[in-house]
């Protein structure tokens, strides 16, 4: 069971800390993304502004001043210097014909090349994207359209690079925070262990150190009774050493369920067998209860698994249906096998009249109903619960109508 504990707290953590860094780099690399390509659009707005100036015959005083003579930036914005993009731009009249460009600020395409790829995209339906190694804005003006080209494939490779390198980064910081869990995971479930052994090991002696206790009073009673007579005194303590019998009884099982689960054996069970040996040795049981047993057993259903587990799984149920089905009723058991192969264990009795039965908290250890007048230890359920998930199997409990019925289910793959 520790083992398991420590596995869920290595995974969920795993899986925490995988979640957190990619929302991390991943809106890191999303932010960087969406602030380039705003500052490429602002580049290409200032570029269908100014895009036609010549920079080689423009008046000096057009040209832009130097880096330390331009005013401050307001909030941060990011003012663009198109004299150091690399860009073309493109006029077309009312008609589609280019009537003027500019492409003396670019080298990585030619002008026939610039001219065929911004005609496609004055014919294209996007006002700005990118296409290539080149990101585009189209804008209308009376009766021209104009259309600027920004290079940005440098800016696209840093970012790929950025993507790249923090994800590997990323990779590489992940897998050793995942090393130091499994490592201090070790510390963590130490103490955890050691009490868990402890509790297994206090069980243990508990229970056989109360077996002789329980021995020596059942044959002193018998003992009573033979000088005395029976009375309902003397019935009320066999009750209760039988009682407390089944208790310890169920809690060394437990414990040994506890220690099974790490290392269960499997093998290949007949279930239909097992239903038919429970339906016979218990049949006389409820007889003398006045109850009716009637079985519904189909034939070659099979399961992996442990033939004495699966058949502590009969016992338990029959055992909690003698005690608690309403007198004078039937108590059916179903052995089957569904379409999808599944091993189906059921048993269902008719409850008493205001029985209450929480069928989420049954299978839990020590539950007794509000109705259970004192009647079992409320183990047994649970045992049956741990037998299910030792060999990968699912327990329910439904109550329709008066009846209750326990289903318990086993992959049918062999």
């Amino acid at each position: 069971m520790i083992k398991k504990l420590r596995l869920r707290f290595i995974i969920t953590a795993s899986l925490s800390i995988l979640f957190v860094l990619f929302l991390t780099i991943g809106g890191i690399n999303v932010f960087n993304y969406t602030s380039a390509t705003s500052q490429m659009d602002s580049s290409l707005h200032a570029i269908i502004e100014n895009g036609f100036r010549d920079a080689m015959n423009a008046d000096p005083s057009d040209e832009p001043r130097p880096d330390e003579d331009k005013p401050p930036r307001e909030g941060g914005r990011y003012e663009p210097d198109i004299m150091r993009e690399h860009y073309f731009i493109v006029e077309f009249d009312s008609e589609g014909n280019a009537t003027s460009s500019n492409f003396l600020h670019i080298f990585s395409i030619s002008q026939t090349d610039g001219l065929t790829l911004a005609k496609s995209i004055y014919e294209g339906s996007s006002d700005h994207g990118q296409s290539g190694n080149y990101r585009y804005l189209k804008s209308n003006q009376e009766s021209s359209c104009y259309v600027a080209c920004l290079d940005v494939k440098e800016r696209m490779d840093e970012l790929g690079q950025f993507l790249t390198s923090s994800s590997l980064i990323s990779a590489v910081a992940y897998l050793i925070l995942v090393a130091l869990i499994v490592l201090s995971s070790k510390i963590v479930f130490r103490p955890s262990e050691v009490a868990y052994r402890k509790q297994k090991g206090f069980i243990t002696n508990a229970s056989h150190e109360l077996k002789t206790p329980l021995t020596v009073i059942s044959a002193d009673l018998e003992l009573v009774e033979m000088d005395h007579g029976k009375s309902e005194w003397t019935e009320s303590i066999r009750d209760q050493v039988e009682k407390l019998a089944t208790m310890t009884n169920q809690l060394v099982k437990l414990s040994k369920l506890d220690e099974l689960s790490d290392h269960p054996i499997f093998e290949i069970v007949s279930i239909s067998e097992l239903g038919e040996h429970a339906s016979f040795t218990f049949s006389p049981s409820f007889l003398k209860q006045g109850l009716t047993l009637t079985p519904s057993i189909e034939q070659e259903v099979k399961a992996k698994g442990n033939a004495q587990m699966f058949g502590e799984i009969f016992y338990i149920l029959l055992d909690n249906a003698l005690k608690y089905a309403k007198r004078s009723s039937e108590v059916l058991l179903s052995v089957k096998r569904t379409s999808r192969g599944e091993a189906i264990i059921e048993v269902s009795n008719e409850l008493y009249e205001g029985a209450e039965i929480d069928t989420e908290q049954i299978f839990d250890r020590f539950y007794r109903g509000a109705s259970s007048k004192g009647k079992g230890s409320g183990i047994g359920l649970s045992i049956v619960k741990q037998i299910a998930d030792v060999y990968k199997g699912k327990a329910s409990a439904e109550i329709k109508g008066s009846r209750i019925f326990f289903s318990i289910s086993f992959s049918g793959r062999i």
